[in-house]
């Protein structure tokens, strides 16, 4: 009767724990996109992603790249590089989606899951 308790315990605890990081994961991949949109907004409101301004062509990891890149080397105000994201930042480019284009484009989905 022991083993029983102690093993349905177990269980419980597995599939709370397991749950968990999936939540916590998913917490933390929803507040990455917030703050990829949010740096992105500043950047657009200090000249960046001009209407004709592509980045590389149509949504892909080209594009991807290039606008992290952008966000990340940032602009030049008043003599000093603001960047928009930490430089150093690591971010999965192939979690990365976006939609639209120019002025108009925007941070659609992001995931830290490496796909293989």
């Amino acid at each position: 009767m022991a083993v029983a308790i102690v093993a349905v315990l177990v269980v419980c605890v597995w599939f709370y724990s397991a749950n968990y990081g999936v939540f916590g994961q998913s917490t933390v991949d929803s507040y990455s996109l917030k703050t990829l949109n949010d740096a992105l907004e500043l950047y657009k409101m200090y000249g960046g992603m001009q209407v004709a301004d592509t980045l590389g062509g149509p949504n892909g990891s080209s594009k991807m790249t290039n606008v992290i890149n952008a966000l990340k080397s940032g602009i030049t105000i008043q003599g000093k590089n603001v960047p928009f994201i930490n430089p150093g930042a690591t971010l999965n480019l192939s979690g990365i989606s976006g939609s639209g284009l120019g002025a108009n484009f925007i941070f659609s989905g992001y995931t830290s899951k490496v796909s293989h």
